[in-house]
């Protein structure tokens, strides 16, 4: 069955550079972005040396043609006030632009694919299963990840 989901930029750069395979990644989902995700791609075009900078607009555009891009509107907004309030009161801010791709993902009823939530959740998985070290990060939703939600399998 395929997913909704909203890649992260950090998914797109490694797809980009060859740390993920998009086939492998994606399959059949059904991916879309953020407006915000286009804007972070787009920095990355402009701030690029001359050299690379033809390659690399090329490649955004690509993406930008192939992929829905979800607008940020005043229900993404509602949503993205929650997130970050509830980052707040975990002592655990996070980044507007992350807080943005996260709250299109939760509006727009998409999972949300990233590279920095996932680095957290991997490495609390291998502490716990090959250090031995219990992990609460992966007993029960976590206040200093709110995009995340448990499912039961």
């Amino acid at each position: 069955m395929a997913r909704r989901v909203v890649l992260d930029t950090g998914v797109l750069i490694a797809i980009e550079r060859g740390r993920l395979d998009v086939d492998t990644v994606l399959g059949l989902d059904d991916a879309a972005i953020a407006a915000i995700t286009a804007m972070e791609l787009l920095v990355g075009v402009e701030r690029a040396d001359t050299a690379h900078r033809q390659a690399r607009a090329v490649r955004v555009e690509a993406i930008l043609s192939s992929l829905p891009v979800e607008p940020y509107n005043v229900g993404i907004a509602r949503v993205h006030a929650r997130l970050a309030v509830a980052a707040m009161a975990a002592g655990r801010p996070r980044s507007a632009n992350d807080m943005m791709i996260a709250a299109t993902a939760a509006a727009t009823s998409r999972i949300l694919l990233t590279t920095d939530i996932t680095r957290a959740y991997v490495r609390a998985f291998l502490d716990q299963h090959l250090r031995g070290r219990p992990q609460a990060l992966l007993d029960q939703p976590s206040p200093r990840y709110p995009e995340v939600t448990f499912c039961s399998p």
